[in-house]
């Protein structure tokens, strides 16, 4: 009787040793996992953010390009009435030299 409780116990040590250990591994590969998957999410929000970033930017590289665009426009609008101005001064003068 006294060997069969002695290997009971034995076989129950063994087990308790066996499961010890994959509890354990068990909770290392599920913190693991867990860090990963955490840091998976910081990442992934990190790239969101970074999308709507660049969005903005995008909306005001768009702005930037239509408020250059009308300031072009105004900029030829000028050059053409300074181009007037010169045609009616250059008028004026041959009027003025031919009296």
């Amino acid at each position: 009787m006294d060997l069969a409780n002695y290997i009971f116990e034995i076989f129950v040590k063994v087990f308790a040793i066996i499961g010890g250990y994959g509890t354990v591994r068990y909770l290392i590969v599920y913190s693991k996992n867990r860090k990963e998957d955490q840091c998976m999410a910081e990442v992934k929000e990190h790239k969101e953010k970074h999308v709507k970033i660049d969005e903005r930017l995008n909306q005001g590289d768009r702005k930037f390009d239509v408020i250059n665009e009308q300031l072009c426009n105004i900029d030829k609008k000028i050059d053409d009435k300074f181009t007037e101005v010169d045609k009616k001064f250059d008028l004026i003068v041959k009027l003025i030299e031919n009296r």
